[in-house]
């Protein structure tokens, strides 16, 4: 059997989150992202999934970090969570929320 290739990318939506992306850029849960340390614009591929796509349970939306040339979630949709490994390096809160 073949083997999926390894990819290194972060998760930016988990179970339960929707996320849709236009020209104006990526939104999760309705909320347009401006992404600290991304220089390069999030768009959708147009050999891509269609959006919004809605994560389903266990699954995870992961894209890479460089966006313009990065395979990830925006092509072949969402990933099992039993198929990533990884650690978190930070984790940013926002008050109030």
């Amino acid at each position: 059997p073949s083997k999926a290739p390894e990819q290194v990318g972060g998760f930016v939506a988990v179970e339960g989150d929707t996320v849709d992306m236009t020209e104006e850029g990526m939104s999760i849960n309705g909320y347009l992202q401006q992404e600290i340390g991304i220089y390069e614009e999030t768009l959708p591929y147009t050999e891509g999934i269609r959006y919004p796509v809605t994560v389903g349970k266990g699954e995870v939306f992961v894209l890479g970090d460089r966006r313009e040339q990065a395979v990830d979630s925006r092509i072949y949709g969402t990933v099992q969570t039993k198929d990533t490994c990884g650690c978190v390096m930070t984790v940013i809160r926002q008050r109030g929320i």
